[in-house]
């Protein structure tokens, strides 16, 4: 109940606050798994050119 008040006069959701940060590292990390992809990729290219 306190930290139910202490939210509430913060102005912060720590849930929402926690929802967001695991969207974001989601985010991040298919970004990441793409990136590695794409440079996995062009190595394959690199390698089949020579």
């Amino acid at each position: 109940q306190l930290e139910n008040l202490r939210d509430g006069l913060s102005g912060v959701s720590l849930e929402e606050e926690m929802i967001d940060l695991i969207q974001y590292q989601r985010g991040f990390e298919s970004s990441a798994k793409f990136l590695t992809t794409v440079d996995e990729m062009m190595n394959t290219l690199m390698g089949i050119k020579r």
